[in-house]
């Protein structure tokens, strides 16, 4: 029953922060908004596809985001698709 009442919540967030990401840096997030919510409760498609779409948030959401923006450590991103 939890899953039915948080899984709506989680995607309403995914969609808000990849929606901030865009606006706060155009051009670094990949792939539709669409896609950016559709791709977790897919079977099998989101075992892999979250790791890139939360990378993405996390570099856009990085001060001074873009090709000159300095690489942001990826480990709390890798720690949690690895749990």
């Amino acid at each position: 029953m939890g899953d039915v009442l948080t899984t709506p919540v989680f995607l309403v967030w995914c969609a808000r922060c990849r929606r901030t990401a865009v606006l706060l840096s155009p051009g670094v997030v990949r792939g539709s908004a669409a896609w950016g919510v559709l791709a977790w409760p897919i079977p099998v498609v989101g075992l892999w596809a979250h790791r890139p779409l939360v990378q993405d948030v996390l570099r856009a959401s990085t001060p001074g985001a873009g090709a000159a923006a300095p690489a942001r450590s990826d480990t709390l991103v890798d720690v949690r698709w690895g749990a």
